[in-house]
């Protein structure tokens, strides 16, 4: 069993080691087929306090690991460095549920960076996949958020994908 806190590191047993030891960096273990990338310790501490008893085993963190797809944990990645980076220039943390930080980020995104719903929607995505809640609902779902999504919506709807010719 492995104990999880909110701020910890995780690291789980790379099985292709000769050693069986813990990798290097923190990192998700998934099949062969997937790439790895690092986990968020943040999350891990939605998990854990659904648990119980705080502790979860190697097997269900790796089942854990894979919740989203390689894709989506990719775009994940690049929308939660860039939330990091916001946070980081304003002395704030990351990874504390702010709801005021999401909806000033989400607007500098809006109006500073010029950036469309379906990205806007995305760093939401990510945010609210990463940042521990202390409620039931996550940052993604609060009604402030989803009336500020609304709101972007209707002033910047999205614009179709592909354009039949």
């Amino acid at each position: 069993m492995v104990p999880i806190t909110p701020r910890e590191s995780l690291q789980l047993p790379d099985p292709h080691s000769e050693s069986g030891g813990l990798t290097e960096e923190p990192r998700w273990r998934e099949p062969p087929s997937l790439s790895t990338t690092e986990t968020c310790p943040g999350r891990l501490a939605n998990f854990r306090s659904e648990g119980g008893d705080g502790e979860i085993s190697g097997d269900a963190l790796r089942v854990l690991g894979n919740s989203i797809r390689s894709n989506t944990r990719k775009s994940y990645k690049s929308a939660w460095g860039s939330y990091r980076s916001w946070c980081s220039e304003r002395n704030e943390d990351p990874l504390r549920e702010s709801i005021p930080n999401v909806l000033n980020y989400l607007s500098w995104l809006l109006n500073d960076r010029k950036l469309a719903y379906r990205s806007i929607n995305l760093h939401r995505s990510a945010i609210s996949y990463h940042v521990p809640t202390t409620g039931s609902t996550s940052i993604g779902e609060n009604p402030l958020v989803c009336s500020f999504m609304k709101g972007v919506f209707n002033m910047n709807p999205p614009t179709p994908r592909h354009q039949e010719t």
